[in-house]
């Protein structure tokens, strides 16, 4: 009889309030530049409501968004990177 794998996957979990601190640190660049959700959102090509919900840390950009983010933003990923993480 073939031996069954019994290791658990590991599964990806986000850190306790990291995702508010990336909305946190999303919303005060946004204000920074003085733009709304509206103008970021746009410019990005997603819709105003997702800008919200990445800023209420309710859902995490993707690289690939944080990436989209920096170039609205005039900075480059891993400034803004390096502010999430501190």
């Amino acid at each position: 009889m073939p031996s069954r794998n019994t290791k658990k996957k590991e599964i990806a979990v986000t850190p306790p309030g990291f995702k508010s601190k990336i909305g946190a640190v999303l919303r005060a660049y946004r204000k920074s530049a003085k733009l709304t959700q509206e103008q970021v959102a746009e410019m990005i090509g997603i819709a105003h409501y997702q800008v919200s919900r990445y800023e209420r840390g309710l859902d995490a950009p993707s690289l690939w968004m944080l990436t989209k983010f920096a170039a609205v933003f005039e900075v480059t990923p891993l400034q803004l990177l390096k502010e999430i993480l501190t």
